[in-house]
């Protein structure tokens, strides 16, 4: 059986143990079933960990170890959303919604996550990652540190792609997976559609109009800032970053990295195609890609 052919799809997973009951139980098994009808058994061994609504088990696919990861019913749409991702950006194996059980899985490879700071060619992989996505229309919304993963074979990937956001709809809306204080910091209020406060007079959170829309260089500069978050703290503290960018000395050298991020223009789904718009703007991703280079480097 080639990786061609799990890749593009068309394999139908049927999952045999799995009820809502047993997802806490490492004895995941599922049947692969290839294009030609034979079937390829994944057995998990180990329980990775969890999210809000989904499991993930180690285990052995087609002989090579691989990731299994479980979505209840509640996240049908996040699961059909990190599928397309995945395999638009060619990383997943396998996945399926079964039928007759309210669950789904994903196959996909084995990393580990970057317990050493990355390098500046894992940094560019990375990077690569992103545009990829941007150029099929999907805003990661959380390319945190906790979702950068080392593949066997020199490749990383971003994991965590459940919350992607397609960017095609038009409309999308605020990211669950950012922390608050990030987002907050991140988009200002003058982005969004709202009206003033009628009390402050000011463009106020709690009287918003409309859902704030995250764009492509938000996922850049939420990248950048992880990064420096990555480099001055320790890993448990790496997403605690209230207050850093008004507080921390070290913080305002970074500023140009955020800078180059912001250069990107709004996405506007009625007026442009994704890959269209990301071809057209590469000048503006190669200099952020330059200027977090350079620094990351200093």
């Amino acid at each position: 059986m080639e990786s061609g052919e799990l890749a593009s799809g068309r394999p139908l997973v049927q999952l045999l143990t799995m009820q809502p009951t047993e997802l806490g139980f490492v004895e995941v098994q599922a049947i692969i079933h290839d294009s030609n009808g034979q079937p390829v058994t994944y057995f998990s061994f180990s329980f990775l960990g969890q999210g809000n609504h989904c499991k993930a088990y180690k285990g052995y696919f087609d002989g090579e170890e691989a990731a299994f990861k479980i979505f209840n019913e509640e996240a049908a749409e996040d699961m059909e959303n990190e599928c397309d991702v995945l395999h638009q950006l060619q990383a997943a194996q396998a996945r399926s919604r079964d039928q007759t059980t309210p669950s789904c899985c994903i196959v996909t490879s084995v990393g580990k996550k970057f317990e050493t700071r990355p390098k500046a060619c894992e940094l560019q992989l990375l990077l690569g990652v992103l545009k990829a996505a941007h150029k099929a229309g999907f805003v990661h919304r959380d390319p945190l540190p906790r979702n950068y993963l080392r593949v066997p074979g020199g490749t990383v990937l971003f994991n965590d792609w459940g919350s992607a956001e397609n960017i095609r709809k038009g409309n999308p809306v605020m990211p669950v997976g950012w922390p608050a204080e990030q987002a907050e910091e991140m988009i200002p209020q003058t982005a969004v559609d709202c009206s003033a406060c009628i009390v402050c007079g000011r463009l106020c959170s709690n009287h918003r109009q409309q859902p704030v829309v995250p764009q492509f260089r938000h996922d850049l500069e939420m990248f950048a800032k992880s990064i420096f978050l990555k480099l001055v703290y320790i890993a448990s503290k790496a997403e605690q970053s209230f207050g850093i960018w008004s507080d921390h000395p070290d913080a305002l050298a970074w500023q140009p990295v955020l800078a180059a991020a912001r250069e990107l223009p709004d996405f506007q789904a009625h007026q442009h195609d994704p890959e269209i718009f990301v071809e057209g703007y590469e000048a503006i991703y190669k200099k952020f890609e330059e200027t977090l280079l350079q620094h990351y480097k200093s």
